[in-house]
């Protein structure tokens, strides 16, 4: 079974990380191994050296990735922030919004209920004044 190069899921980095620790601990693990030897030839103290300075290089790539990986991730977080307090701000503005409407409508609601009750009241006037109007009338007839 072989690694599914028919898509780029974002595992790869994962793998690869993976792959750099394992090699920083075969490192580790052969510097161990030549360092408890007794006698070391010239060409193992210059491989010592070799794969001291590659382990060195490879944990501060390493640890550069993580810096790096952290500073994207406070960047993106800031960003994130700062998207909501806008949409927080935004929403206080709709909030304000229809709060306004919500007052022009109790207002003219109210200024309807006024002009109704006045124009019932005046209508209330008016049928007294016809049945007024036709109870003289009757009065008259019976005359």
């Amino acid at each position: 079974d072989g690694p599914d190069n028919g898509s780029n899921t974002g595992t790869d980095k994962p793998h690869k990380d993976s792959d750099l620790s394992l090699l920083s601990l075969r490192m580790q693990e052969t510097l161990a191994d030549l360092q408890s030897g007794s006698d070391h030839g010239d060409g193992t103290r210059e491989l010592l050296q070799d794969m001291k300075l590659v382990r060195a290089q490879v944990m501060a790539d390493v640890r550069q990735e993580i810096e790096n990986l952290a500073e994207a991730t406070r960047d993106r977080q800031a960003m994130i922030h700062e998207e909501m307090r806008h949409l927080e701000a935004q929403s206080q503005m709709v909030r304000d919004a229809v709060e306004i409407q919500l007052i022009k409508f109790e207002t003219a609601l109210d200024e309807l209920h006024q002009k109704y009750f006045k124009n019932a009241e005046a209508e209330r006037i008016r049928m007294d004044r016809y049945r007024e109007f036709l109870q003289f009338l009757l009065e008259e007839r019976e005359f």
